[in-house]
């Protein structure tokens, strides 16, 4: 048994299709089904079972994949523990951050540390947050999702705002309550991201239908554009491609939409890192 062959019958079990596993791991077929006959032969156990043109997990394959997965996910973690040991000796910085803030927030930071080697992805709130509990990243910059292995610190806020399709009714009042909002379909987050409870506090003592649970503000803008409903959203950089919605602003408490720094609670932060975030948190953003 060897390393290639587990992450074969990972990705085999993933996709139940010889052709399209071969295809992802960049092998010959025959060579996937060799390496996979000659892996139920080491372990004395048929591993899957024909299901039509596909394959599936037989009750032993299914058994022996929790502890492929647990095993991969731990080498990854390991591996990416050496390469941040690795990386402490010198001034490098990756990080995940959500795309609303880029323009705005992350590259003057960028632009105010050019000796700095700062890596960055942007994503997804989720995306994020699953990178820097796998380091991926060495902090991340989202919102908040509960995880008593991760830390947080706030570091900025976004006004949110009730955002309609073009000409919609309540446009034309001047004081919008929620009784007012839920009238109409409403279209958020999804449940998982903080921002998703302020905005089910500021609705509570109302009835109302949720149309859609989206990821982020271009998502649900684009659906309010077509008129699906209505949606309380950060106001960000994401609004901005979208013409045919109105923004309203609404009386909700400035806190009600916080942006994080997270990161791992159980992993020691590089000097270079722990520099970066103590700069940022105190506003210094200026690293000598």
């Amino acid at each position: 048994m060897n390393l290639n062959q587990l992450y074969y019958f990972q990705t085999l079990a993933k996709l139940e299709h010889y052709t399209k596993a071969s295809e992802q791991l960049y092998i010959a077929q025959p060579s996937l089904t060799h390496a996979m006959k000659e892996l139920e032969q080491e372990l004395g156990v048929t591993l899957f079972i024909k299901k039509g043109r596909n394959i599936q997990l037989s009750p032993e394959g299914k058994i022996f994949l929790e502890y492929v997965n647990q095993s991969l996910e731990t080498l990854n973690i390991g591996i990416n523990e050496l390469k941040n040991h690795y990386k402490d000796n010198r001034s490098m910085i990756e990080i995940g951050v959500i795309p609303t803030i880029v323009n705005t927030y992350f590259a003057p930071i960028i632009k105010q540390n050019p000796t700095l080697d700062i890596k960055f992805r942007t994503g997804k709130t989720l995306d994020i947050i699953k990178g820097v509990k796998n380091n991926l990243f060495d902090f991340g910059i989202c919102s908040k999702v509960d995880d008593p292995s991760l830390t947080y610190l706030p570091l900025l806020y976004e006004e949110l705002v009730l955002i309609t399709a073009k000409n919609h009714p309540l446009t034309q009042l001047k004081h919008i309550t929620p009784h007012d909002i839920v009238q109409y379909p409403i279209i958020t987050y999804q449940k998982e991201i903080s921002i998703y409870q302020s905005i089910m506090d500021y609705l509570q003592d109302e009835h109302f239908h949720i149309a859609y649970e989206l990821d982020d503000e271009s998502s649900i803008a684009s659906m309010v554009a077509l008129d699906f409903g209505v949606a309380i959203v950060a106001n960000n950089d994401l609004l901005k491609p979208f013409h045919n919605i109105e923004i309203v602003h609404l009386d909700i408490h400035q806190d009600s939409r916080i942006i994080y720094l997270v990161y791992n609670s159980h992993r020691k932060l590089s000097q270079t890192s722990q520099k970066f975030i103590d700069k940022m948190i105190s506003n210094d953003l200026k690293i000598d």
